[in-house]
């Protein structure tokens, strides 16, 4: 090869400013293949264009105000982050919160039971205490999935009375678990009517309710807790004002204690505690969607091009669809634009850094 092995020398290292359309050698009308300091000739016809007093003149190295206050990016991650975990904790309880068979909303909590415990928790459900199994649409759709494998084949109307165990347990375990877990994420609590010490260990209630209540209560209050730690890590009182602060304060507090309170109640089946720690955990959200509003304000210090923002206006007032902070990336001229006055280099370049002005949002 006429260059040599570094298929990007001939082009300055930049292959997107140059091109060697033969694939072998520099193409000297996009680059100088004698000197690859000295201008190509695109680069002395732009040079031509402008007047004398600013031809070839050195690049001006960009300079913000020394004085300016050191600031964070736009969007804090950790105020962010919290708001985030806020907002899926409150998409999920939204999506799994316990309906009836009729979508009506359910209110907990959701009552569990073994053996001789159904009649107090058939009683507890009456009494607008809670609901039960029975009260779901997973106890329809059970019934209906046994109804089928009770159909004898060929005999309408004939149906089996006796279903061995190991037919129908799995069913009702399938449904009893999507009960739980929607009861659990919701955040209604789920409680039991057996006494302490009287749950059978071969019960659907003891294999499968209570560990998924307990782990995705759990879940749901470790999501919280984790949201509302972000949140109080997040405080710098030497940045913030003051409400910011106490707003910051009292949204992490109220995460972190109201998932404290969800891991409590979901692991000792308290629905109490469960269903006053997604209250505060709430509330926690609520506080922090207009922190994370304020966090992504922008900040700090931007430059920007005052010819391209005149040009812009000028533009609009002439019935064009143009926006004057847009433009500078993505207007003729503009940042993104190949053909602009930093990428010409030489005069242009140092033209455009010595109109570059800088302008302080605050921090």
């Amino acid at each position: 090869m006429v260059d040599g092995t570094n298929l990007y020398a001939y082009a300055r290292d930049n292959p997107l400013m140059y091109v060697d359309s033969t694939g072998t050698q520099c193409d000297s009308t996009m680059q100088s293949c004698v000197d690859p300091t000295a201008p190509a000739p695109r680069e002395e016809a732009l040079q031509q264009s402008l007047p004398e007093d600013e031809r070839y003149l050195p690049p001006v190295q960009p300079t913000a105000p020394l004085s300016a206050p050191r600031t964070e990016p736009g969007l804090p991650g950790r105020e962010s982050a919290s708001g985030g975990v806020g907002l899926t904790s409150l998409g999920l309880r939204t999506y799994f919160a316990p309906v009836g068979p009729g979508g009506e909303l359910l209110e907990g909590p959701f009552i569990l039971w073994s053996r001789e415990a159904l009649d107090p928790a058939r009683a507890l459900a009456a009494a607008g205490k809670g609901y039960t199994i029975f009260d779901t649409p997973q106890f329809g759709q059970a019934l209906a999935e046994e109804a089928v494998l009770r159909q004898i084949p060929g005999v309408p109307g004939a149906v089996i009375t006796d279903l061995p165990e190991e037919l129908t347990l799995p069913i009702w375990e399938r449904y009893s678990y999507i009960a739980t877990r929607n009861a659990a994420i919701g955040g209604v609590g789920v409680t039991t009517t057996n006494a302490p010490g009287t749950v059978p260990p071969e019960s659907i209630q003891a294999r499968i309710e209570i560990p998924t209540a307990r782990w995705y209560g759990a879940g749901m209050g470790a999501l919280n807790v984790g949201g509302g730690a972000l949140m109080l890590a997040s405080i710098n009182t030497e940045r913030d004002p003051g409400v910011i602060t106490a707003a910051k304060i009292t949204s992490g507090s109220a995460s972190v204690v109201g998932g404290g309170l969800e891991i409590y109640g979901a692991w000792t089946l308290t629905a109490g505690a469960v269903e006053t720690g997604a209250a505060l955990s709430g509330v926690g959200t609520v506080i922090a969607a207009p922190i994370m509003v304020y966090e992504m304000r922008p900040r700090g210090w931007i430059a920007y091009d005052p010819e391209l923002v005149d040009r812009a206006i000028q533009r609009y007032r002439n019935g064009e669809n143009v926006n004057a902070f847009c433009a500078q990336c993505h207007g003729p001229g503009g940042a993104l634009d190949p053909n602009n006055d930093w990428n010409a280099g030489g005069a242009r370049r140092a033209a455009f850094m010595r109109r570059l002005q800088w302008k302080y949002l605050g921090d």
